[in-house]
């Protein structure tokens, strides 16, 4: 393998609660197992301020944030499979590798990759992709489908992947009702995914100024505003098989739990900006309802939700920024309308 010498310009957070500095570091070289990729795009999410809080285990500082990069491979350590060749255009997720075949975990070897004892996660315990280049294990990579532009690739692989995978391995199923709270980042997606599935779609949100493009432009059948309607009286009617948490505070978990006899489940695909929940637990005993945590998934759930919404045509909303513009862009990210993308 020839080493890639020279400079590349990066955006560092240097220590815990430190803002997205853009820093000169040297070009870095892939392991035997790794390849470097030329980075073409990498969303920005609210899961980057995991990296900038310092609170996930085993974090260290300076990092490079970024965990929805998409780029092409420039250089393949020697140990790197047939499956992946010099300028192909692959993605790193929030999953950035797992044990090698040979020395497979307990849960690699039963095929749960995603809680694999060494898995290392993008832009938090390794660098991540807001920057020209970034080094990745081939474990962690995701072919990208040739028809699939490199914006939309990197708006899908966090939110795309955890809305996309937290339907597939629920119990909904076609003509069932998928109720989506918060219209944000994922939330659209997830409206879009959720008709495309043949669910009916309820779109909950607190901002009405949502509603056209939810039931006009994502395709939902139902629009409640949080603001104006009593949302666990409208779901008690609507009954919804799944309900996605999608940007919820702990009021919402309570508005949102599922109260009516019909087997449902409650997924809190985001943080809520507290520790601890007051759920009503009688409904849940007695209907057999319940209430769980989502997220992400592995590179090959994140290859069948970029395949998934290319076929469908499941397209992202999204604002571009320049590298430079990091800091901005994240700093707006809770007035964003849907996506955010660095493009190089």
């Amino acid at each position: 393998m020839r080493a890639i010498r020279g400079q590349m310009r990066a955006i560092q957070v240097k220590k815990a609660g430190g803002p997205f500095e853009l820093v000169q570091l040297p070009t870095p070289q892939p392991g035997p197992a790794e390849v470097l990729i030329k980075v073409i795009a990498c969303g920005i999410c609210g899961g980057d301020e995991v990296c900038r809080s310092g609170l996930f285990p085993g974090m260290s500082y300076p990092r490079i944030p970024g965990h929805e990069a998409v780029g092409t491979i420039i250089a393949r350590g020697e140990r790197v499979g047939s499956a992946w060749a010099m300028g192909q255009r692959v993605g790193v997720g929030w999953h950035a590798g797992r044990c090698e075949s040979s020395e497979a975990c307990e849960h690699c070897r039963r095929g749960n990759f995603f809680v694999c004892v060494k898995a290392t996660g993008t832009g938090l315990t390794v660098d991540g992709g807001l920057a020209e280049y970034m080094v990745a294990d081939q474990t962690a990579l995701i072919p990208i489908p040739d028809a699939l532009d490199s914006v939309q690739a990197a708006g899908l692989l966090c939110a795309g992947l955890t809305v996309f995978n937290a339907m597939r391995l629920s119990s909904i199923r076609p003509g069932d009702t998928l109720a989506v709270s918060g219209i944000g980042g994922l939330g659209h997606l997830a409206l879009q995914f959720g008709v495309k599935f043949g669910y009916r779609v309820v779109a909950i949100s607190s901002s009405a100024s949502k509603r056209f493009d939810c039931l006009e432009k994502f395709g939902a059948h139902v629009f409640i505003d949080a603001k104006q309607e009593n949302v666990p009286q409208r779901l008690a009617n609507l009954r919804p098989k799944l309900i996605l948490g999608t940007s919820v505070d702990a009021k919402s978990i309570t508005d949102l739990t599922p109260t009516w006899p019909s087997d449902a489940q409650l997924l809190i695909l985001a943080e809520p900006p507290t520790t601890t929940l007051e759920i009503p637990y009688i409904p849940l005993l007695f209907n057999r309802n319940s209430i769980a945590g989502f997220t992400a998934g592995t590179s090959a759930d994140a290859e069948d939700a970029l395949r998934v919404a290319d076929m469908v045509g499941v397209v992202v909303q999204t604002e571009t920024y320049a590298l430079e513009d990091a800091e901005a862009a994240f700093n707006t990210i809770r007035g964003a309308r849907y996506r955010r993308v660095v493009v190089m």
